[in-house]
């Protein structure tokens, strides 16, 4: 297994409320300390609405890694009381296009 350090990285548009975008944020973050094997966390500009999910995991290769963080990625929102439309597209385009960077940790 290699650890690996995954990134996403979404481009949400200028919160209409800023306080409760942060909020929501948060609780994203929170919702990744409760996850097990992977190690998340949440960075934004909050005046272009720009979100960078932030992980490290370990996996066997590539695309496994990029699985497992979308599937991270995508509970930790849905803890937090948000949603993500479109999920499953998303990770199968960029599976198939190769569409991705990852730093190989191991």
């Amino acid at each position: 297994m290699n650890s690996y350090y995954v990134e996403l990285t979404f481009e949400l548009g200028v919160p209409a409320d800023r306080e409760e975008f942060q909020s929501h944020l948060d609780d994203v973050a929170e919702a990744f300390a409760e996850l097990d094997d992977v190690d998340g966390d949440v960075g934004a500009d909050l005046a272009t609405g720009r979100v960078d999910l932030c992980m490290t995991l370990t996996s066997a290769n590539y695309v496994e890694a990029v699985t497992k963080a979308v599937a991270a990625a995508r509970t930790a929102v849905h803890a937090a009381g948000g949603a993500t439309p479109g999920g499953e597209q998303m990770l199968s385009k960029m599976l198939a296009e190769e569409d991705y960077r990852l730093a190989d940790c191991g």
